[in-house]
């Protein structure tokens, strides 16, 4: 049982650092537009 808590916690862990790195990216390409824009 723990083991699954285990693998439920890591993948979970797994997406927020994706969605992380993914939503920094969108962040810091949709800044450099606004700049280009100027």
């Amino acid at each position: 049982m723990e083991k699954e808590v285990e693998i439920e916690v890591g993948r979970f862990c797994e997406k927020m650092s994706q969605f992380k790195f993914f939503s920094t990216s969108f962040s810091v390409s949709f800044f450099q537009r606004m700049h280009h824009f100027k």
